[in-house]
């Protein structure tokens, strides 16, 4: 036993933030379904800890337990909430964090979550009377990882199966437009929340990058030309010299561990002067 929690422990301790994202909601998902549900003196069921952790829109509620402003995002109750959550995470996190890094990946995705669940209070308390439906679940969160990616490069292509080549800012638009038809539905406050993750999003990259508006006028991904030679080597161009692809290739490197922001001025001004 002991040795199955030390490998347990060991394994935790090598995962990246994708993977203890990924595991700490399917962790909550099991103790919900585990042991959250107890019968009232009513004969009703009831999931304490879904009343404990999920938010409660109505200001009354939410002032009783505050902290579900950010637990709501690490809750799901449904199984296909979840599975979907998670392939979303999963892809999109990880593109994310290419670019971005460990640091600004989690602060655009933990503070998207709070910014989703205080518009969805705003609204609730302002605009709609009457309703006690609880949100949960990560995609005021993903929504806001999703729409800072697609700010930060959204002529950035992705392939799709069946459709080919897509840019990341048509997707965002799409992914927008769902939440903004669904306002008419039954979880107005979900959508709101996932409007409000993507409104931090957009902000975040608008307010911290100073390459903002460099990008969208750009009608390439800065990388979009870079391949990958049989030795696995990074180049720009075959005619670059040896020097110029060494540090080049140290640039790079660099992108991959911190993200692009963590480059001085002279080594982004060196790496468009490559184009």
């Amino acid at each position: 036993m002991q040795e199955k929690i030390s490998a347990i422990k060991r394994k935790i301790k090598k995962s990246d933030v994708i993977e203890r994202i990924l595991g700490l909601n399917l962790v909550v998902f099991i103790l919900v379904h585990l042991f959250g549900f107890f019968v009232n003196t009513n004969g009703s069921n009831t999931n304490w800890l879904v009343s404990l952790l999920s938010l409660d829109p109505n200001i009354g509620g939410f002032l009783q337990q505050p902290w579900s402003v950010i637990t709501y995002g690490f809750i799901h109750v449904n199984f296909i909430h979840i599975l979907f959550n998670s392939i979303a995470i999963y892809y999109i996190g990880y593109l994310s964090l290419d670019y971005f890094g460990v640091k600004k990946f989690l602060n655009i995705y933990i503070l998207g979550i709070l910014t989703g669940g205080i518009v969805c209070l705003f609204t609730y308390n302002y605009f709609i009377s009457n309703s006690s439906t609880f949100i949960v679940g990560a995609s005021a969160g993903i929504t806001s990882v999703f729409i800072a990616i697609a700010t930060y490069m959204p002529h950035y292509q992705l392939k799709i199966r069946f459709i080919g080549f897509v840019k990341l800012w048509i997707l965002a638009c799409l992914w927008l437009a769902f939440d903004i038809v669904q306002l008419s539905g039954s979880n107005i406050g979900g959508h709101m929340a996932h409007l409000g993750g993507a409104l931090f999003g957009f902000l975040y990259i608008y307010m911290t990058n100073s390459d903002f508006k460099f990008n969208i006028v750009k009608k390439k991904n800065p990388f979009s030309d870079i391949y990958i030679n049989k030795d696995k080597k990074v180049n720009f161009n075959k005619n670059k010299s040896v020097e110029n692809q060494d540090k080049i290739n140290l640039i790079l490197e660099k992108i991959s561990k911190s993200g692009y922001d963590s480059l001085s001025a002279k080594e982004k001004e060196f790496l468009f002067k490559q184009k």
